[in-house]
């Protein structure tokens, strides 16, 4: 836990330091087919890992091939219920994202009620599902739930002041620091570049050492843009640095008051939302291009 801590605080000052040194200009080497590639590799890789809550089996890997092994050797295991859960909450997520704002464009409703009512689709399945899972007791059919999470906010933690510890962590955090960099740039490029938009890298450095000072603070291991949480929060409609503002906000309130109700939450519920969002972002297209594929 110390090391994990001090990782996270020298993560957060490496970040820091190259954001005033400037070096977020490093960003521009990435080209357009390697941050494709990264990013269709990374959905898959997170799709394919989201597949054993989907299924309610254990699986584990720390590749595409073991992960797909590993999910092939407990298939015999699959939990039913669990199964249907996921596949009904994927059919949902994606006819709400694919035909519920033209159906109630087609309605009438004006264009930003409807955009608003289709983004809370993920909201809608997470409360449908939680209530079914306390009616019918779920938990005790096999299916996996959230559990019972503590109502409190993280506490205070100070990171250890030896010199041992920091001098044989130097190597790791650094590696930690340019690849959170590689990550967080990658997915803000993709992201922004739907909207035709640019990133700051140089701001992506030092907003990232924040946040890893932070973490290292709070009881927190380093962090980065995570790509599955950044695109579920594209999907809800985030539009400016102030959803994640509001997301710090909504999570400090849920820790407070709503776990109780988070217990009953399917883990599978999540797992549906995430493979909807992250598959969004895998582009074929690109990979076509490079000639890999046929036409």
């Amino acid at each position: 836990m110390g090391a994990a801590l001090v990782l996270a605080l020298m993560s957060g000052l490496l970040l820091i330091l190259m954001g005033v040194a400037r070096l977020g200009f490093l960003a521009n080497f990435l080209s357009h087919p390697v941050i494709s590639g990264f990013i269709t590799a990374s959905a898959l890789l997170i799709a394919i890992g989201q597949a054993r809550h989907l299924l309610g089996v254990e699986a584990s890997g720390h590749n595409v091939i073991e992960l797909l092994g590993d999910l092939w050797g407990n298939v015999g295991s699959i939990n039913g219920i669990t199964l249907a859960i996921g596949l009904g909450v994927l059919a949902f997520l994606y006819a709400a994202r694919r035909w519920l704002k033209p159906g109630l464009l087609s309605l009438g409703l004006p264009s930003r009620s409807a955009d608003m009512l289709s983004k809370a689709a993920p909201i809608v399945a997470v409360a449908l599902t939680t209530l079914a899972s306390w009616a019918w007791q779920l938990d005790q059919h096999g299916v996996a739930v959230v559990g019972e999470v503590p109502a409190s906010l993280p506490p205070l933690t100070l990171s250890g002041l030896d010199l041992g510890l920091w001098r044989e962590l130097l190597v790791a955090a650094l590696l930690i620091s340019v690849v959170g960099f590689v990550e967080s740039v990658s997915v803000g490029q993709t992201l922004a570049a739907k909207r035709r938009q640019r990133i700051e890298p140089n701001q992506e450095l030092i907003g990232l050492g924040t946040s890893n000072i932070a973490a290292s603070f709070s009881g927190g291991m380093p962090v980065t843009g995570g790509f599955a949480r950044s695109v579920v929060n594209f999907d809800a409609g985030a539009q400016t640095p102030a959803a994640g503002a509001f997301t710090a906000i909504g999570i400090t309130l849920a820790a407070l008051l709503l776990t109780p109700l988070i217990a009953y939450l399917p883990i599978v519920t999540l797992a549906a939302t995430i493979i909807v969002a992250v598959l969004s972002l895998v582009d074929l297209g690109a990979v076509q291009k490079l000639g890999l594929f046929p036409q």
